[in-house]
């Protein structure tokens, strides 16, 4: 009986690290305007993973770095019947733990951001009417390390000028190769190894 508990209690420290934002999920809902969240205190990553899940036609998404298990499976999911559109770093994109490669090859349409300078924003709009933005990377690192921060927007002129902002960065970025993408990652991979 004691080996069943512990190996109970220990199951978070085997299981993926997004495992904690499994468990939190259902216990979160979609934020309301002016609602804030900080990690790691808050489970922001679940709140980011609601308030994803509230969209019905639109998600536009400027970040630099992925990899959310929840968030990245959220989004394979709702590809069918939402029209989203990510742009991501293209160096972050290259990065072991990054899930862009299985977003592309879940159908998501997402591209490099093409800019002076690396893209570093941090924001998502849900059908055009609430923005999510802050310091919080969507990924593990910053769910349960970081010290981050999210806030909800439904006002809509701030909307609206993240709308023609993310039009601009969509409109500037670069579509992304799947099999090239596929071959950069093994090529950089393979350099660092050597050293």
């Amino acid at each position: 009986m004691p080996f069943c508990i512990l190996v109970f209690l220990s199951f978070p420290l085997f299981a993926r690290e997004s495992s904690f934002t499994d468990l939190l999920a259902p216990k979160v809902t979609p934020p309301g305007d002016n609602e804030t969240c900080f990690s790691p205190d808050e489970p922001c990553a679940a709140k980011l993973d609601r308030f994803m899940q509230s969209a019905e036609k639109t998600l536009d998404i400027a970040i630099y770095s992925i990899n959310l298990e929840n968030v990245v499976d959220t989004l394979i999911k709702k590809n069918d019947k939402t029209k989203i559109r990510i742009v991501v770093d293209k160096v972050q994109a290259h990065g072991a733990k990054s899930r862009v490669r299985q977003l592309l090859e879940g159908g998501v349409n997402v591209r490099y951001g093409k800019q002076k300078g690396i893209m570093h924003n941090k924001f998502v709009i849900v059908d055009h009417r609430m923005l999510e933005t802050g310091s919080f990377n969507y990924t593990n690192h910053a769910s349960i390390a970081n010290q981050e921060n999210q806030i909800y927007l439904a006002n809509p002129q701030i909307v609206m000028r993240y709308v023609e902002r993310f039009e601009w960065i969509w409109e500037n970025s670069v579509e992304i190769n799947l099999p090239e993408l596929i071959r950069e990652i093994e090529r950089e991979h393979t350099t660092h190894d050597k050293y």
